[in-house]
């Protein structure tokens, strides 16, 4: 078959299909080992290597020395209190692999890594699906990893990368014609993107709602003709969505949906609102170059205040563009945009929550709107060169500059990262060396602050005795099942004031009984009466 016969195959199936796409043919074997190889690269660079272990992953990691009955009790007991708003699978998966594994920061860390995986492979099948070259899907792995807020959850064991990594795959299954929808692979990404992105994380029925919707939107802008109920059911893949959403409803009924709880926490005062509308614009345009530039006239270090700078510059050259070159407008360009504005929504959204919480918005909350962001402002721009061909040098100008500033700004991520890597290897042959006894460092955690949230330390807090406990290998140790049941959600009061569905299965109260002798109160799952 010539070429021209394979386009005209292409052709009367965009025509004959339901959900037609454009599908970029592969040409040879270049491209995919070229994506293949950026992909590989940044999720060695981003899973977190020689990364001592922190308070948030200490609550999973502690896991690894339970039985069974005692993380399933974990779950019913602490999801609605200090592990609120969390489903509770990340903890069975953690506790699966760490008894396999035994005490492994790579196996504590290994859901949070293929999620990145997922992440990176999906954006690529999207970006495939719209009909682009091996060129433009380089570059939204590029954007992907020019992000070091959004793939630093690449290396943490925490449900936060899970829901990026289900809000990308469900948006490539969308894009996907319904024959490609058939094939094997095609239906793994749909399992993951709705069945582990539903009982994963609570804002899965939300992110859903924002793809799925956006999905419609740009089928109707490509495809006018209007498409009737059955059609629209059969794209939305009911048998993907149905089970999710009773999973997800299931799931939530055993966890966080029981109580919705209130912190208290005045947020006012714990942000300065522009620092946080600055990192909010970092993170979702994060293909322009992060920099600290000094603050003119001071020598005051301004943080990242180039980022919207340029991003606003970008922005305001491409509008002008469109106003003045009518040949640059293009309904093509509108899907893109609109995937874009949904990014942001999804974030804002999570924002609200939290702050409706009373709680502290953080930047892992965005996550799943970080990963849309690169995608969109990939696909936007890719739409965009792809207009500019065959017209002036200059009409491209403002995808040329987004290529150019993701190359950059992915430059500079992997040169910082690989730069923080040699770093935490030096720190690591540390903690190797580290020759105390067992007693000497369980004293020591028990006099630090348990609640520091620096990845890299305390030293002598029970991060710093996980991360010992992690290099010198061997099952996770009991101490951290005790220190659960003291400090960090298996108190007593959870127990007594919540109706917990677990004890109608198994009657006895889980938690161990130790000695509470004062001189070792890290075995006392309460602490010691005093003297």
């Amino acid at each position: 078959m010539t070429s021209l016969d394979s386009r005209e195959v292409q052709v009367t199936a965009a025509v004959t299909d339901p959900h037609p796409v454009n599908t970029a043919p592969a040409r040879g074997w270049r491209g995919p080992l070229v994506v293949g190889l950026l992909i590989g690269m940044v999720l060695v660079l981003h899973m977190g290597l020689w990364r001592r272990i922190w308070f948030d992953e200490l609550l999973h990691f502690a896991t690894g020395g339970m039985t069974f009955e005692y993380v399933v009790r974990l779950i019913d007991y602490t999801t609605i209190h200090v592990n609120h708003g969390q489903t509770g699978i990340y903890f069975l998966a953690d506790w699966a692999l760490l008894q396999v594994f035994g005490a492994s920061a790579v196996a504590l860390r290994a859901p949070s890594l293929l999620a990145a995986l997922i992440l990176l492979v999906s954006a690529v099948v999207f970006i495939r699906a719209k009909g682009f070259s091996w060129r433009w899907q380089a570059l939204v792995v590029l954007a992907l990893g020019a992000n070091e807020t959004l793939m630093f959850y690449a290396g943490e064991a925490r449900p936060y990368m899970p829901l990026a990594a289900s809000a990308s795959a469900m948006l490539a299954f969308y894009a996907l014609s319904a024959d490609a929808r058939r094939r094997w692979w095609a239906r793994g990404l749909g399992a993951v993107g709705f069945l582990l992105g539903a009982v994963v994380h609570p804002y899965w029925g939300f992110i859903w709602f924002l793809v799925a919707g956006f999905s419609l939107l740009a089928l109707r802008i490509d495809e006018p003709a209007s498409r009737g109920p059955k059609e629209v059911w059969r794209f939305l893949a009911p048998g993907y969505v149905i089970p999710s959403a009773l999973l997800a409803l299931a799931v939530g009924q055993l966890t966080w949906m029981r109580r919705i709880i209130t912190f208290g926490w005045d947020p006012d005062s714990i942000y300065a609102w522009p620092s946080l509308a600055n990192a909010f614009l970092q993170d979702h345009f994060h293909f322009v170059p992060f920099a600290y530039p000094p603050r003119l006239g001071t020598g005051e270090v301004n943080a990242g205040a180039i980022v919207p700078a340029v991003v606003i510059a970008l922005a305001a050259v491409t509008v002008v563009w469109l106003i003045i070159d009518r040949r640059s407008r293009s309904r093509r360009l509108i899907a893109p945009a609109l995937l874009g504005v949904a990014a942001l929504t999804s974030s804002l959204f999570a924002s609200y929550m939290s702050y409706r919480s009373q709680y502290i918005i953080f930047e892992r909350q965005w996550v799943a709107g970080m990963g849309l962001s690169a995608i969109a402002w990939t696909w936007f721009f890719g739409e965009w060169w792809r207009r500019a061909k065959g017209r002036s040098r200059w009409a491209a100008v403002p995808a040329a500059a987004f290529a150019g500033l993701t190359l950059v700004s992915f430059t500079i991520a992997t040169a910082t990262q690989a730069a923080v890597t040699v770093d935490r290897y030096a720190a690591w042959q540390e903690v190797k060396r580290d020759d105390r006894s067992l007693d000497e460092l369980m004293t020591a955690a028990v006099g630090a602050e348990s609640f520091a949230y620096d990845p890299s330390g305390p030293e002598d807090g029970y991060g710093y005795l996980a991360s010992v406990n992690v290099a010198r290998g061997g099952p996770v140790w009991d101490v951290f099942v005790r220190w659960y049941n003291k400090e960090a959600g298996m108190r007593q009061e959870f127990r007594e004031s919540d109706m917990n569905w677990t004890d109608l299965i198994w009657r006895e109260p889980s938690p161990l009984s130790y000695l509470c002798l004062p001189e070792r109160q890290w075995e006392c799952p309460v602490a010691p009466p005093s003297d």
